[in-house]
């Protein structure tokens, strides 16, 4: 009997799977998953914690770009900014 761990785990391992296999085949078209709030709206932030909190995993390598560069500066920022409503795509 699989365990509610094994079964979240399974279902971010099959969305991992289905990203990467996504940007292999066809890496222009690839566009990350929005809650839709009704036919011309989606809300985006969701997708931006989950963005920022998984750059926790590889702090060191993301720390550049979260905290600007001096180069590339804050590249991210749109990312973070709290405008919880994204046109629809």
């Amino acid at each position: 009997m699989e365990t509610t761990e094994h079964q979240a785990v399974q279902t971010i391992v099959a969305e991992y799977n289905r990203i990467s296999a996504s940007q292999a085949e066809t890496p222009g078209k690839h566009r990350p998953r929005f809650s839709q709030i009704d036919a011309q709206t989606y809300d985006s932030m969701d997708w931006r914690v989950g963005f920022l909190l998984s750059t926790d995993f590889a702090e060191k390598q993301w720390r550049p770009v979260i905290c600007g560069h001096v180069v590339t500066g804050d590249i991210i920022a749109p990312i973070g900014v709290n405008a919880a409503l994204t046109p629809a795509i």
